[in-house]
């Protein structure tokens, strides 16, 4: 095919791993033909859905392997513009009630496109789009290529309408940064506490602006009451929210998490106290909880909570968790190289020792003053 029949794109790849499949559409490559390479690679790069995004006539593409797509149009030449399109649609997926992680900078890429609708990969940096290229090329690396047997899948049709889903949702609430959603589930999933906790009540602030507006300055007030009542000094978050519990428009016991979730990030931002788990988890409910009424009229603060459960179960919390909480059942494994002092290693292969790196046992006395051995 001739390179001037090709069409520019720029592409975007985020977690989790997830084929699109249309209706009639498989993926059951064997666990040779995962290990050879010799998988269906071409279907990887197939188009699977474009979804209307308001850029009539194009649309964002869905590839069969999870790279969403742009046209190459002047706006999106410019990465971050791309990246702000990519989430504010992969909110909207959030919030349909299917899990995505954002689009960093790094997982945007440019690429091309035939007639045909068959993607080439792009050369982003980024890990994620780095998978996708490699997948592709049948080049993937042993410790990734387990990703694409039995992967998680989701139908066209299924993406289409969680897309739809949460559209509906932002479409009743105008001038709404959606794609700060994405932000803080991606870093509470990273456990990136800090992150997440800034982020949340961003969009939570907005959210209360939104609620005030819409429960306590009157439609028709003249210009210098509506001039005081959006007075942000006379006015504080705080004071908002307890006028908005007030007069009945949100719940006591969300007012008291969104109350926790402000004292949080004020001492991350003027102490340098970073918040820990609890804190972002509280940051993250409240957050959805608070779209929540604020999208069904106050009626309801659980819209969202198939989300937040959704959310949540992606993020462990726990560095050591404890076996009898996630008991490991393989059904495959790779076979680790041996390293000296661990199972499978040679007695008679040589190996360095650096002697004043050595590990020795030392003695400790914990916090109550016992001593103990380490071990």
């Amino acid at each position: 095919m001739a390179t001037e029949s090709l069409i520019h794109i720029v592409t975007g790849n985020c977690e989790p791993f997830r084929l699109v499949l249309r209706d009639g559409d498989k993926w059951d490559p064997s666990l040779e033909a995962i290990n050879d390479r010799t998988y269906d690679y071409v279907k990887l790069c197939r188009l699977s859905l474009s979804l209307n995004i308001g850029i009539e006539p194009f649309g964002l593409g869905v590839c069969f392997d999870g790279t969403f797509f742009l046209p190459a149009l002047p706006q999106y030449r410019e990465r971050p513009r791309a990246v702000e399109e990519f989430n504010a649609a992969l909110s909207r997926i959030v919030l349909g009630g299917v899990y995505c992680e954002a689009v960093s900078p790094a997982d945007v890429g440019a690429s091309t496109m035939s007639h045909a609708g068959y993607t080439m990969f792009s050369c982003a940096k980024g890990a994620s789009a780095r998978f996708h290229a490699a997948a592709r090329m049948q080049s993937i690396a042993a410790l990734d290529v387990m990703r694409l047997y039995k992967p998680e899948t989701i139908r066209a049709s299924e993406l289409a309408s969680a897309y739809n889903k949460g559209k509906r949702v932002l479409d009743k609430l105008p001038s709404f940064p959606s794609e700060i959603v994405l932000y803080a589930s991606s870093h509470f999933v990273r456990h990136q506490w800090s992150e997440c906790l800034i982020h949340a009540w961003t969009l939570s602030e907005r959210l209360i602006e939104i609620a005030w507006a819409m429960r306590v300055v009157p439609p028709n007030v003249d210009r210098a009451r509506r001039d005081f009542l959006q007075d942000q000094r006379a006015w504080t978050s705080a004071t908002k929210l307890e006028v908005l519990l007030q007069i009945r428009a949100l719940p006591e016991q969300l007012v008291m998490s969104l109350n926790v979730v402000r004292k949080a990030r004020n001492r991350l931002v003027h102490d340098g106290k970073s918040p820990d788990y609890s804190n972002a988890s509280m940051a993250i409910r409240s957050m959805f909880e608070l779209l929540s009424m604020v999208a069904s009229d106050f009626v309801s603060d659980v819209d969202f909570e198939d989300t937040v459960e959704l959310v949540t179960k992606r993020s462990r919390p726990e560095l050591f968790p404890q076996e009898e909480d996630d008991p490991l059942d393989p059904t495959h494994f790779l076979e680790l190289p041996p390293v000296p002092g661990f199972s499978g290693w040679s007695d008679d292969e040589e190996y360095e020792v650096i002697e004043s790196l050595r590990v020795k046992r030392v003695d400790f006395r914990d916090a109550e003053g016992s001593g103990d051995e380490a071990k």
